[in-house]
């Protein structure tokens, strides 16, 4: 169930029966950009411009990746981004925390979550049949419940689009490299 709400969370269409996610927000603005720390620092100007303070960096593991192997221009032209042992172990850019996630796709977004709203509508049930699958030696679970996530300042939610593909695609047998 997390994993699918994570899913609409970012990526809902707001069509029934999906919710409006982050991604398809109206009045959210979009910015072409590569994934780039000059980048991740221009759209937390923004959040900021907008009276508002980044509380979190949601982005794949592609463009994390990419941001880690960024390096310093000086004469060492060591990684900029420098893990800090004493440190606690959770990602950090610019103080602001870093949650990695295959749900925004080629994205990052910067938000101030303070300024959306997610919210339970009524409660979770989970209802257990040990029956229904027996004969595969399974059991089923129906979990239902309700949600909703709307944004209450979608000037304080800033994305990036990257443009960069997550997923690797597979060479045919045979084909020519470039």
């Amino acid at each position: 169930m997390a994993i699918a709400l994570d899913d609409q969370f970012f990526n809902g269409t707001g069509i029934a029966p999906e919710l409006s996610g982050i991604l398809t927000w109206p009045g959210v603005v979009s910015t072409p950009g590569a994934a780039t720390l000059d980048n991740v620092a221009a759209a937390i100007a923004r959040v900021e411009a907008a009276y508002a303070s980044p509380t979190a960096i949601f982005i794949s593991p592609a463009n994390w990746s990419a941001l880690r192997l960024e390096r310093d221009g000086g004469a060492t032209g060591g990684y900029v981004l420098q893990p800090d042992a004493s440190a606690a172990t959770r990602p950090v850019v610019f103080g602001v925390p870093v949650f990695i996630t295959p749900h925004v796709g080629t994205s990052i977004v910067v938000a101030d979550m303070r300024h959306v709203a997610v919210g339970v509508r009524d409660r979770v049930t989970v209802h257990y049949d040990p029956y229904r699958c027996s004969e595969f030696d399974q059991s089923a679970f129906r979990v239902t419940s309700r949600w909703a996530i709307a944004p209450l300042h979608p000037a304080a939610v800033q994305i990036i689009t990257t443009g960069v593909e997550v997923r690797a695609e597979r060479e045919k047998p045979g084909a020519a490299k470039k």
